[in-house]
């Protein structure tokens, strides 16, 4: 059966755009991880956080995720320790939860939990440190307890 031309044209579009996409996604996965978690970046990061292509190094192998407390985010309560812990050659993440830290703590866990998973895909990196500050300190211990942070998590300092 031969098909009008227009639809050849339009099976072939279709064809290249899904060979196109699949071809980016193989040669961007850093990017997809980055992507996964748009939703959660802090509209403006704390300095030296979120650089998706930090690799960590043998003196700081885990990745630290910064996690803010209730009525704050990630600049509000990150921004004078952030570039300390950059400085000091640490790969640091920074997410905003939970609407400002108000939102229902299994929810917020997790974000957390999507935000890790995201973090240690794009570093290579098994484990995570997480610090946290006032509920960002507690909300930690959800995703530790019932979400399978524990073989994720190499320490919490809340």
């Amino acid at each position: 059966m031969m098909l009008p031309s227009h639809m050849n044209q339009t099976l072939r579009r279709a064809s290249l755009l899904a060979l196109a996409v699949l071809t980016l996604g193989a040669l961007a996965p850093v990017a997809a991880q980055a992507d996964d978690v748009t939703d959660l970046l802090p509209a403006s990061s704390p300095p030296g956080a979120n650089d998706f292509s930090c690799r960590p190094s043998a003196a700081h192998p885990s990745p630290v995720v910064l996690v803010h407390g209730t009525f704050e985010g990630a600049a509000d309560n990150w921004a004078t320790m952030s570039p300390q812990l950059k400085s000091a050659g640490y790969c640091l993440f920074a997410l905003d939860y939970g609407d400002r830290g108000t939102g229902d703590i299994a929810q917020s866990a997790a974000q957390l939990k999507r935000f890790v998973d995201a973090v240690l895909a794009a570093t290579g990196a098994h484990r995570v440190s997480l610090v946290g500050h006032s509920q960002g300190g507690m909300l930690p211990r959800y995703y530790i307890k019932f979400l399978g942070g524990a073989n994720k998590v190499d320490d919490l300092v809340g």
